[in-house]
C-alpha cells in the first residue's frame, strides 16, 4: 500500500513539473507571438509609407514628363 501511494506521489510530482513547464512555455511563446506581431505591425506601416512615397513619385513622374517635352 505504502509503495503504491509513494508511487502516485511521484506521479503527481511529475505531471504536477509537465504542467509548470508546459505554463511557462505558453508564457514564452505569448511573449514571442506579442513581439512577432508588433514587429508585423511596424512592417505593415512602413510599406505602406512606401507606397504612398511610390504612389508620389509616379504622380510626380507623370507630371514632369510632359514638361520636359518643351525644354
Amino acid at each position: 500500500m505504502e509503495a503504491t501511494i509513494a508511487s502516485l506521489e511521484e506521479e503527481v510530482t511529475a505531471a504536477h513539473k509537465e504542467k509548470e513547464e508546459a505554463i511557462s512555455r505558453n508564457e514564452s511563446l505569448a511573449s514571442e507571438l506579442e513581439a512577432l506581431t508588433e514587429k508585423l505591425n511596424i512592417s505593415n506601416a512602413e510599406v505602406n509609407v512606401l507606397q504612398e512615397d511610390a504612389s508620389r513619385l509616379v504622380s510626380f513622374s507623370s507630371y514632369i514628363s510632359p514638361v520636359h517635352q518643351f525644354l
